[in-house]
């Protein structure tokens, strides 16, 4: 059985997914023009194996974190759109770390 701050942190948490996700979906259009960046690295990286900005040209490490790169390269070797994957794995990052945050707060409180 769940205790009750954990289940209080998990009702916070979907309740803010439920409240925020149509904003994140209110405007598609609205993708930082960083994620862009990151789409053209993930896009040369499956096309030639290196995470370069222009195929064939020196490597230049252009994109703020690597993992997040990988985690694009997913939905992109699916052929899934990947504005609207970016939006989901955000949505989804943005959930677990609202509840992490909660489950940390929970954890001070109860010592």
């Amino acid at each position: 059985m769940m205790s009750r701050p954990l289940a209080y942190s998990l009702l916070v948490t979907i309740s803010l997914i439920a409240i925020l996700n149509p904003i994140f979906f209110a405007a598609p259009d609205a993708l930082v023009d960083d994620a862009f960046i990151y789409f053209r690295y993930v896009d040369n990286f499956l096309a030639s194996g290196e995470l370069t900005w222009n195929i064939g040209m020196e490597k230049v490490e252009g994109y703020t974190s690597f993992l997040y790169t990988m985690i694009l390269t997913i939905p992109a070797a699916l052929q899934l759109d990947l504005e609207h994957s970016a939006h989901m794995i955000n949505i989804g990052l943005y959930a677990v770390v609202m509840l992490g945050v909660g489950v940390f707060r929970t954890c001070l409180k109860n010592s």
